[in-house]
């Protein structure tokens, strides 16, 4: 026990001897200039990221919602539009510290449109992997950029629809190679 007392007495010396070296370093004009950087660019940062959430919020609140319910839909699992990325999920998240700016942007977002979000947009009947729904849907777009809400979404159903279809497909005609074996 005195060993540890010992040195938390000797970390304790050392940190205040850093803190009076700091202070006098705190004296130099470059070092008072480069302080001033550090806590305007604090500032700056703070400031971006609100602009940033501010940018997310108004094309989530612009977007006409595509929404994709994940396959785990039934277990708890929120449903995700293609088109803006708003996943409703991200209320189910922990901790907000652990958020990106994005998740953060789209945390708030929900939050202040409450239930509102789910009565905005296409909610087509579609149960798939959430990014996989993403990557068809942005195809979908690339390959017809003036295609309507409506149209893109009822593409994707028929391509998710396909796709469904020829896994099962697959499965059936393996598990018939197997029984025939």
């Amino acid at each position: 026990m005195e060993n540890l007392k010992r040195e938390y007495e000797e970390v304790l010396l050392q940190i205040n001897e850093n803190n009076n070296a700091i202070e006098k370093l705190k004296e130099n004009p470059e070092v008072k200039r480069f302080i001033a950087l550090c806590e305007k660019n604090a500032r700056l940062n703070g400031k971006k990221e609100k602009i940033y959430e501010e940018i997310r919020k108004e094309e989530y609140r612009n977007c006409h919602h595509i929404w994709v319910y994940p396959k785990n839909f039934f277990e708890g699992h929120s449903p995700m539009c293609v088109k803006c990325g708003l996943d409703l999920d991200i209320l189910n998240n922990g901790g907000e510290y652990l958020l990106s700016p994005e998740q953060k942007a789209m945390r708030n977002f929900l939050k202040e449109t409450k239930e509102l979000v789910y009565y905005c947009g296409l909610d087509p009947v579609i149960a798939f992997d959430t990014d996989m729904a993403k990557e068809i849907y942005k195809s979908i777009i690339e390959e017809n950029p003036d295609i309507s809400d409506e149209e893109a979404a009822k593409m994707l159903e028929e391509v998710i629809e396909n796709i469904e279809q020829n896994k099962t497909g697959v499965l059936c005609l393996q598990k018939t190679k197997e029984s025939n074996g």
